[in-house]
């Protein structure tokens, strides 16, 4: 997803994006937006694991300058 692509109308839609080098699903929760940057709230299907502790959401982000980030990994999955 580009940062242009952001918009509140995200919010509860089911999508698919990257934690720590997987492919989880889960739902948007929130998005906010600064000077720099575009960040989208994932709350996940169900938590994952990193060292002693448990994530259960996690924020992708990509910079409005060159994209870079893990926001052009999240991509919307189709409605149930």
């Amino acid at each position: 997803m580009k940062t242009t692509e952001v918009s509140k109308d995200l919010i509860g839609k089911r999508c698919e994006c990257i934690f720590t080098g997987m492919m989880v699903t889960g739902v948007i929760e929130d998005t906010e937006e600064n000077e720099y940057s575009v960040n989208v709230k994932v709350r996940f299907d169900h938590p994952h694991q990193w060292g002693d502790d448990f994530y259960t959401e996690d924020w992708a982000w990509g910079r409005k300058y060159d994209e870079f980030g893990t926001l052009h990994r999240l991509r919307l999955l189709p409605d149930p």
